[in-house]
């Protein structure tokens, strides 16, 4: 089990080095920023509608703990928990 997970590492880092050329890292960190600095705040003025204050688990640094994440699940609304999995899921339609 654990070589197993040793030979998914390796591959990773060998896909990552292949596309790490100096056109792509560019590209990815403006994606990155354009996702951080665009629909990420879009997304958290959407979620204040059903929680005010609210924020995404995705952008809680560094990590969050599980009762963390229950706490915050349930002081959504049922809506505001509907919205929130449409999110995750990539299903932005309310």
């Amino acid at each position: 089990m654990f070589l197993s997970k040793i030979v998914i590492f390796k591959q990773m880092i060998n896909l990552i080095q292949k596309w790490a050329t100096g056109r792509n890292v560019p590209i990815f960190l403006a994606i990155d920023f354009i996702f951080m600095l665009g629909i990420m705040p879009y997304l958290g003025n959407q979620m204040n509608q059903f929680a005010p204050g609210f924020q995404p688990l995705d952008i809680t640094i560094p990590s969050y703990t599980p009762a963390h994440a229950h706490q915050t699940i349930t002081e959504l609304s049922d809506e505001g928990r509907v919205y929130y999995r449409s999110i995750e899921l990539q299903n932005l339609k309310k």
